[in-house]
C-alpha cells in the first residue's frame, strides 16, 4: 500500500467544506475532482485521503510509483460521513469541537464532535 500523505496542518473548516461539496454532488464513478477557491489541489487531495481513511467519504486514490499522490477523486459521502455532517451543522457544537481539538488527532476530533453533539441533544431533550 502507498504511503499516507502528511498533512502539515489539518484544516477543519476545509474538511467541512469538502464534505458538503461531496454530499451536494451525485455519486460519480470513478469519482470527481473537488475544487475549492484558493485551496491548492494537493491540500484538498491530502484532506480527501484523510476523510477516506476515517471512512467519511469514498474516493479513488491514484498514486505515483513512489507512493506520492497523483490524483484523488471523490465518489460519495458514507453513512459515517452523513453522521459527521449532521453533527458538523450544529454551529455551537462545531465551534466548540474546533476550539477543543486544534492539536488533537483527527480521530480525537471526531470523538469530540460526537460527544459534544450528544451533550447538546441531551440538553435540548432530543431523543436518541
Amino acid at each position: 500500500m502507498g504511503k499516507t500523505p502528511e498533512i502539515k496542518k489539518r484544516n477543519d473548516e476545509l474538511i467541512r467544506r469538502i464534505m458538503l461539496d461531496v454530499q451536494a454532488s451525485p455519486m460519480h464513478s470513478p469519482g470527481r475532482h473537488v475544487y475549492i477557491d484558493a485551496v491548492p489541489p494537493l491540500t484538498i487531495s491530502e484532506h480527501l485521503v484523510l476523510l477516506q481513511q476515517h471512512r467519511l467519504i469514498e474516493c479513488l486514490v491514484i498514486r505515483e510509483s513512489n507512493g506520492a499522490l497523483r490524483e484523488v477523486m471523490a465518489k460519495q459521502v458514507t453513512a459515517d460521513g452523513q453522521s459527521f455532517l449532521k453533527n458538523a451543522q450544529n454551529g455551537p457544537v462545531w465551534k466548540k469541537t474546533v476550539a477543543a481539538s486544534k492539536t488533537a488527532t483527527f480521530a480525537a476530533f471526531l470523538r469530540t464532535l460526537k460527544e459534544l453533539t450528544v451533550e447538546a441533544e441531551e440538553e435540548e431533550g432530543v431523543p436518541r
